[in-house]
Order: C-alpha cells, then structure tokens, then sequence
C-alpha cells in the first residue's frame, strides 16, 4: 500500500516495529497501523453509501485518496508548517503518516496528527458528511493533543512525575529541563516561564485554537 502512496521504506518490517512501540493512545496507533497496511476501510467498506468520495465525487475513498484528499489540505498545511517550524527532516505529508521518523519530537506530531485524522474520519463515516467547521476543528484537536503532550514532557523534565523504567513514556520524554527547551523552544514563546510547573506554559499562535496567540497549557 505504502508504494501506492509514492512511498518506498526499505523495510516495512522496521515501519510496524516502530508503530507498535510508539507510547500513542490506540486510536492513534491502530490508524497508522491499517494506514501502512493498506488495511483501513474505505468506500462500501468503511459504510459509506458508494466507493466515491463525498468530497470528491470523481475520486475513489481509497487510501491514497485519503491523505491527498482537499478535505485533508488544512492538516497537510498546518502539520509541513509546524514541521518547518521545528526545523526536522524535510518529508512528505504522506511519508510522515505512514512511515514516521526517529525523532520523539516528530513521533509526538505524527501521533496528533494521527488521532485528529481518526477522529475526523470517524465522524465522516457515521454521519456521512463533513464535521461541522472540520477545517477548524480537526487541526485544532491536534494542535490539543500536542498541547497536552508537551506539558507532560515539561512534568518528566522538572521531575514532577515519577519516572518509571519500565513505564511506556520513559525512553521518550526529556531527562532535564535544559533537553526539554531543546525540545520544544521553538514552539514555545520566548518569554514562557516553563521551569515553573506551577505556570501554564506559552505557546506560540500555530499551537493555540484557531492558531491564535493566547495562553494556555
């Protein structure tokens, strides 16, 4: 399926290691997963009343579609500007869905991204149209989901939640403040005070609903 989206991993078995260890909510997982399978429902499949489309009605709702679909250009837009913005690996769209990177940083966009996507879809599916405002709102859920893992990550750097060796986050969250503003500097506002756990922490406007400046944690 991945060579159908224009994507060719040397090795897929690495691609469904890496999925199945990722520390992400099973939503998230289990989209990406059938995603690189090429096993996620789609058309009359998926209980949709053709294998067209609804937004597209000359395209077929298959996979490949899926991800280049117009329905989906506000979270390409929004996910390749954040991704410029944290300065990573130049990548596709596709490419970072499907097969993911190294980086934790990148692992916790894809996984956002990924649980926004599901959400999205799943509404489609049952109600057999958009989500009201879904050029809002499903960028909005990730740019939440992000929110909310970068302050866990700010908790494990300060030392504020135990950190287990066996836990499932342990290998993938900072050990210290100083790789915590590594991390995430350069979505965060200059003048944020995160040291202080006790403050919510500034993001900047591409990570605030409606990618307005605002405070919040």
């Amino acid at each position: 399926m991945s060579a159908l989206m224009g994507i060719h991993p040397a090795n897929m078995h690495q691609t469904f290691l890496r999925i199945r260890r990722a520390t992400w909510p099973a939503e998230a997982r289990d989209f990406v997963w059938d995603l690189a399978a090429g096993a996620l429902p789609t058309g009359r499949g998926a209980g949709l009343p053709s294998s067209r489309c609804l937004f597209c009605p000359h395209e077929a709702d298959d996979i490949g579609h899926l991800l280049r679909c117009p329905y989906m250009r506000p979270m390409r837009d929004w996910t390749l500007d954040l991704w410029c913005l944290l300065r990573l690996t130049p990548t596709t769209f596709e490419t970072l869905i499907v097969l993911g990177a190294d980086e934790p940083v990148a692992d916790a966009v894809r996984c956002a991204v990924a649980t926004a996507m599901r959400r999205a879809r799943a509404y489609t599916l049952i109600n057999h149209t958009a989500m009201p405002g879904h050029s809002v709102n499903m960028v909005d859920t990730a740019r939440r989901m992000l929110r909310e893992h970068i302050n866990m990550d700010r908790l494990y750097a300060n030392g504020a939640t135990e950190r287990r060796r066996d836990g499932a986050h342990y290998h993938t969250r900072p050990d210290t403040r100083s790789d915590f503003g590594d991390r995430w500097q350069h979505v965060l506002c200059h003048n944020t005070t995160w040291r202080d756990t006790r403050q919510p922490l500034q993001f900047q406007a591409i990570l605030m609903p409606g990618g307005q400046p605002a405070r919040g944690g």
